[in-house]
């Protein structure tokens, strides 16, 4: 237990599973788009094993690396936040693992670089535009927490954060498949034997059809809503760190606004995201739950902004968040 508590503040699970669920959101996007959840409907349930098998290394792949890099971020942000507002004693929603658990700051920079290389290597063995993805969320978490801090110049703090936490992991989602020849399941070629199988000859004009599709069918709501979406939710996790950030003086969007109407414009971007992905959120009867519920208890907070209340809205809306991407992937398979 002695061991698992200062690992458990190093990874920071809750914060570092936001961009996993972001990049899930992407991949499930990019797998149900029009041309190829009606390919897979058309395929064989043997075909579609056989190609997913083959699919695991770079799915597993991945999630890996998405998660490392969320390690690193988080990591980064700790040990620069060592230095000034964690040295308050303010409850946090993790305990600072260099103030509180004796990590000394030489093992939490080897933590940082490892894994940030590890995840930039993965990336670079799945596909080059999933390693600019990468690599690109190592400069934003670098920018945030380090230099030149923007985690302390609103309002590019809110900016940033919708970019790391689901912009740039959406657009991961999103590419990892279509850039990676080791992902069979998913790639051109693929599909056009696919295509040939179901009895359509014509293999160059099937693979012109695919390249137009996959690229002019993209998500731009979805990205769009998303990233104020996500906006949102760092606006609230500002909101946890009120009193040590007014303390130290750090200028974040809390500290600006004040706790009240910084949920209030968490609220209005909240609503204006899913606004946007209006036409999404109405076919699916589990999202539009979802959205009144976030949506009534973030009134709430704003009636009763309190740390506590606005922590465990984060985590149960974190997990209702991952149960619901889970039981859509169960549900489109079902019924496929």
């Amino acid at each position: 237990m002695h061991v698992l508590k200062p690992v458990y503040h190093i990874v920071r699970p809750l914060l570092s599973l936001i961009p996993v669920g972001s990049f899930t959101i992407g991949i499930i996007v990019s797998l149900f788009d029009p041309f190829t959840w009606s390919l897979y409907r058309d395929s064989s349930v043997l075909m579609i094993f056989i190609l997913s098998v083959l699919s695991l290394p770079v799915f597993l792949l991945s999630y890996l690396a998405v998660f490392l890099l969320g390690i690193s971020s988080s990591s980064l942000n700790s040990l620069v936040d060592a230095r000034d507002c964690d040295l308050r004693g303010f409850r946090k929603d993790y305990q600072n693992p260099v103030v509180y658990c004796g990590v000394p700051p030489l093992y939490m920079k080897i933590i940082i670089i490892f894994c940030s290389v590890a995840s930039l290597v993965i990336g670079f063995y799945i596909s080059l535009i999933f390693a600019v993805m990468i690599f690109f969320g190592n400069l934003i978490s670098i920018s945030y927490s380090y230099y030149p801090r923007i985690k302390v110049r609103p309002p590019f703090d809110v900016l940033w954060n919708a970019i790391g936490l689901f912009t740039l992991p959406f657009i991961a989602g999103w590419v990892v498949y279509h850039g990676s020849p080791e992902a069979l399941a998913h790639s051109y070629l693929t599909n056009v034997i696919l295509f040939y199988f179901l009895g359509v000859r014509n293999i160059v004009g099937v693979l012109v059809f695919i390249l137009l599709v996959k690229t002019f069918w993209f998500p731009l709501f979805e990205l769009f809503g998303g990233t104020l979406i996500g906006g949102a939710f760092y606006i609230l996790t500002a909101t946890l760190d009120y009193e040590s950030d007014s303390e130290t003086g750090n200028k974040t969007i809390s500290i600006i606004l004040g706790k009240r109407y910084s949920i209030l414009l968490s609220l209005a971007l909240y609503l204006f995201g899913a606004l946007i992905m209006f036409e999404h959120l109405i076919f699916d009867l589990g999202t539009v739950v979802l959205f009144f519920l976030i949506a009534f208890f973030m009134v709430y907070l704003v009636i009763k902004p309190e740390k506590l209340y606005v922590w465990n809205f984060l985590k149960l809306t974190l997990m209702a968040t991952l149960i619901l991407i889970c039981a859509e992937i169960i549900v489109r398979i079902c019924i496929s």
